[in-house]
């Protein structure tokens, strides 16, 4: 009994992984939203096709409070960069996607964990036999029924530690018999242990720990995938924040261009000749076709960092307008590079995967 209840001991494998700190949290909260449901995920209503890939109005975020632009008729909504980043973070598809990876990898330790979990078992005999009696020391009919009842469970070390009752019912028609129904109860404790192959800890809890490891790689992955949605989206907004600040500055050139126009117009019959008109003309169709260029540009922009978000409040065959309220700060800060490699080699999460995966290999080793 001593040795078996250490066994037992041994042979307690744990599934929990370490979900400490906002990534995991965050994770955790992304994978339990589910994916994103559209107002018509069936495709039934022909009327509104595009309800197939609309995303219903679900958001766990504020909606943002919008004006309309009596010119335009745009509806007109101020953004900040952070809460281009918040709405990135709370939509984004390729988030979602990516938060299921841990929840997987947590059901793959949980099933490699299973493999030490305790296991009750049973079985049933029925023996029946009818011979022909030809001597009166051998029974002629003869009855036996077994029972066998117990716990099984492997161990860490490799070993399979069994605790069983069984009971055996025996009857014949022996005549010189004392007792022609017997009973036998049997108490038995066995223990199964390999010394070489598949034995020790390193073996038995491979399967358990490259998952453990597996885990971690798809929470390092799911890292660099909000710090990649995170990069993009600043970069988007500053983008957007460009591409206006470059519109207002060719519209002021158109305008002053066009004054530049009609001042020479007023004064042809005094200095201006026919040539330098023509040459205003033609800077001023230039003028008009760069802020066409800078509008689609704005657009462009603007349509990425609505890709990026993925917010249901904006989306792209609405028409509004986005208006970068964060001003640009410029802070002139002194970095050590040495100190900025080692940073990113400790906390780079594709480093991070490359170097579990080495682990993983040891592991397979």
């Amino acid at each position: 009994m001593t040795v078996s209840a250490a066994t037992l001991f041994m042979a307690c494998v744990t599934a929990k992984v370490e979900e400490d700190g906002p990534v995991a949290l965050y994770q955790q909260h992304v994978a339990a939203q589910g994916p994103q449901d559209r107002l018509d995920p069936s495709g039934s209503n022909e009327g509104q096709p595009l309800q197939l890939i609309t995303p219903k109005r679900k958001s766990v975020v504020d909606p943002l409070n919008g004006r309309t632009d009596p010119t335009t008729e745009r509806t007109i909504y101020e953004l900040t960069v952070e809460g281009a980043i918040m709405r990135a973070l709370a939509n984004n598809t390729d988030i979602t996607v990516a938060s299921y990876d841990p929840e997987i990898a947590k059901q793959e330790i949980i099933q490699q964990a299973a493999a030490f979990d305790p296991t009750a078992f049973s079985e049933v005999n029925y023996d029946q036999r009818d011979n022909p009696n030809s001597s009166a020391f051998n029974p002629g009919d003869s009855d036996t029924r077994a029972f066998e009842a117990g716990i099984r469970q492997r161990t860490t070390l490799g070993s399979d530690v069994s605790f069983s009752v069984a009971v055996t019912r025996s009857w014949d028609d022996l005549t010189f018999r004392p007792l022609q129904t017997r009973y036998e109860p049997v108490l038995l404790i066995q223990l199964r242990q390999p010394f070489l192959r598949d034995g020790g800890l390193g073996v038995n809890l491979a399967g358990v720990n490259v998952s453990k490891l597996n885990h971690r790689i798809a929470m390092e992955a799911f890292r660099q995938q909000v710090e990649d949605i995170g990069a993009r989206v600043i970069t988007s907004y500053w983008a957007l924040y460009q591409a206006r600040q470059i519109l207002d500055i060719q519209r002021e050139l158109l305008e002053t261009t066009n004054e530049t126009l009609e001042r020479l117009l007023n004064r042809t019959e005094i200095d201006v000749t026919s040539a330098q008109v023509k040459q205003a003309e033609t800077k001023l169709h230039e003028r008009e076709a760069t802020v066409l260029l800078s509008e689609k540009l704005v657009a462009d922009a603007q349509d990425s960092l609505l890709r990026q978000m993925a917010d249901a409040q904006l989306t792209l065959r609405d028409n509004l307008e986005l208006m970068t309220v964060t001003p640009p700060t410029i802070e002139r800060t002194a970095y050590n590079i040495d100190e900025m490699v080692g940073i990113a080699i400790q906390n780079n999460p594709l480093i991070q995967q490359r170097r579990t995966a080495v682990s993983i290999a040891d592991i397979n080793i």
